[in-house]
């Protein structure tokens, strides 16, 4: 009976697993949440109520080829996909199996096998997905993949089974119940572990969604301010210009030149820094230019893009970062420095960042790579990973160099 019950539990965090190694590949099915559970737990109580009836290596073999194929149906109708998916999955299954098989079981067809080994098998097989996954989450530029020192849950999960089945002085139904607890440990710590990770992607497109709506809103003021003093000027246009045409009349051109900067001046706006015409980078620039001005930071700007660039959305995402981690740096020094220069020439855009800083506040990991001083470490640094992403998605490159207490960042994309 424990063995039937072990069986059943060991199949279904397979069948998590199969989920897992299904969604490396694909995207979200259009079923419901509710149905897209029902077909999996359909497939557990086919495969699980075969294997425990007849125990044959061909039944299970087309059992679980038919089923995965089935369930990777959901995500995808191409059927070169469904193939490539269906057979990599079985691989990494018969593979584990076999490798437990070789080392702990003289198997014979038709006989049923200490379910323990089952256990190890399917831990191997969360192995081999956790492995998977790093590497195409890495080759995608995808923010979201694990730390490779968490295969060591599933490993060591192993060794203890592997270590409890040969000590003498614990019953088979003890092993059993731990190895079922170990399988329940390991769905909930990546199960929980998933959830942090979704939490921290929604934070940082909260902060994303919150720094375009500021910029907009700023852009917005500009704009009305602007309106305001327009109609402020057409409402006064008359008494300008016979201001002017008596100052000539009079010949006072020193007079009548101080007039019109004067005008100048009035119609200028405080808050408007960038004007290249592209209104989004125009939005997200000059409201973060307008952050550093309320910091009291020494700005230059030089802007020369098109109205009409395309990749406007990627782009704004990268200037908010670096400009965000510019102005924090720089407004703990003495020189409050930040500088700006993005120009596109020739389908390259160069983005370059300057800002004093503080060298002390420097720090590296093992591998060179810089490390955020920032309270909020975790959120700073996925902001940093979406800046490389981007980079990495136009083939671009980034460079950073320091120059005694200048840091500048600089970016090149091909778009």
């Amino acid at each position: 009976m424990m063995d039937i019950i072990v069986c059943a539990g060991s199949n279904l965090f397979r069948m998590y697993v199969t989920y897992r190694f299904i969604r490396i590949f694909l995207e979200e099915t259009k079923l419901s949440r509710v149905k897209e559970v029902a077909c999996y737990l359909l497939f557990w109580i086919v495969n699980t109520t075969l294997y425990l009836l007849f125990q044959r290596v061909w039944i299970n073999i087309v059992c679980n080829l038919v089923g995965i194929a089935l369930l990777v149906r959901m995500y995808t109708k191409v059927w070169k996909e469904n193939i490539f998916v269906t057979v990599s999955i079985y691989m990494a299954n018969l593979l584990c199996d076999v490798f437990v098989s070789f080392l702990f079981i003289p198997y014979k067809d038709g006989n049923m096998y200490n379910q323990l080994y089952g256990t190890m098998g399917i831990l191997f097989i969360f192995v081999s997905e956790l492995i998977t996954e790093k590497i195409v989450s890495e080759r995608k530029n995808i923010d979201k993949n694990y730390p490779l020192s968490l295969t060591c849950i599933p490993l060591c999960s192993v060794l203890l089974v592997a270590i409890l089945i040969y000590v003498k002085s614990i019953s088979y139904v003890g092993v059993s119940i731990v190895s079922l607890g170990l399988l329940l440990i390991n769905f909930l710590m990546f199960y929980f572990y998933n959830l942090l990770l979704k939490s921290l992607a929604r934070t940082y497109e909260a902060e994303l969604l919150q720094y375009k709506m500021n910029a907009y809103a700023n852009q917005i003021d500009v704009m009305l301010e602007n309106e305001d003093k327009i109609k402020i000027l057409r409402h006064d246009m008359k008494h300008h210009i016979n201001e002017m045409k008596l100052m000539i009349e009079q010949q006072e051109f020193s007079a009548l030149q101080t007039y019109i900067s004067d005008m100048e001046q009035f119609l200028g706006n405080s808050n408007k820094i960038v004007l290249s015409g592209n209104r989004e980078v125009d939005s997200i620039l000059n409201y973060m230019l307008q952050k550093a001005k309320e910091m009291q930071l020494n700005t230059t700007v030089k802007v020369a893009i098109p109205e009409d660039m395309k990749h406007s959305f990627d782009l704004n995402i990268i200037i908010g970062n670096l400009l965000q981690n510019a102005i924090d740096a720089a407004v703990e020094t003495e020189e409050k420095f930040l500088g700006v220069e993005l120009s596109l020439k020739n389908g390259i855009l160069v983005l370059e960042v300057e800002n004093s800083f503080l060298p002390e506040r420097i720090r590296k990991d093992k591998h060179g790579n810089f490390l955020t001083t920032k309270k909020n470490s975790e959120s700073h640094g996925i902001g940093l990973k979406s800046v490389k992403r981007m980079v990495e998605k136009y083939h671009g490159d980034m460079s950073i160099n320091i120059k005694e207490t200048h840091f500048c960042v600089k970016l090149m994309l091909y778009i």
